[in-house]
């Protein structure tokens, strides 16, 4: 009888980081990691967090003092204790969203992956039609000078896209944070100095 194989477990750092801090899941630290290097959020602005749930963004942003959070997600979000006043949700889908009821932000933000089929083409046009869709409400309601952070999938030919937010912001920078799996093809657009065009 062979040798039977041993399950390796590796431990996930930010994941047991997250759960002995108290917050809802390792993307805290993405964001964190993110604000920390590129000085996008201050007190008092108004953020639409995009496909919030399970909410660590929203969770990070309303540490800092006086930001307003509209967070959008497919799925219902456990309240945020203390921060009744400045947070606000929509129940529903970002492709559905009447943006008419939208206002205008300081910052917009995406921590979205489409459901993946293993089929590329597939799994590419879907994320492709993600970042269009947060491109589009980007360009209706960020403010003159705000900043988007989006996720995107490596493989994705994202270069017509790329392209798009260079044309509509002045600082552009692809970015993987260290809170991001190391095997995960996620990396995130960070753009600031967003200009109406």
């Amino acid at each position: 009888m062979g040798a039977s194989k041993k399950k390796i477990y590796v431990d996930d750092f930010f994941l047991k980081k997250a759960k002995q801090e108290g917050y809802r899941a390792r993307s805290f630290y993405k964001l964190k990691e993110i604000d920390e290097k590129f000085k996008i959020f201050k007190p008092q602005m108004s953020v639409l967090d995009l496909g919030m749930a399970p909410g660590s963004w929203t969770e990070y942003l309303l540490k800092i003092d006086s930001i307003h959070v509209l967070g959008v997600d497919l799925k219902e979000i456990e309240p945020f204790k203390g921060h009744a006043d400045r947070f606000e949700f929509i129940l529903g889908d970002i492709f559905e969203l009447n943006l008419n009821v939208l206002g205008e932000f300081d910052a917009i933000l995406s921590d979205m992956a489409p459901n993946t089929t293993g089929i590329r083409e597939v799994d590419s046009s879907r994320s492709m039609d993600l970042l269009e869709r947060v491109f589009l409400i980007s360009k209706r309601h960020l403010k003159s000078g705000g900043s988007l952070v989006c996720k995107f999938l490596q493989g994705v030919d994202s270069r017509e896209f790329e392209k798009k937010l260079k044309d509509h912001f002045l600082e552009f920078r692809i970015y993987k944070p260290e809170a991001v799996r190391k095997s995960s093809s996620e990396f995130y657009f960070v753009c600031k100095k967003f200009g109406k065009r």
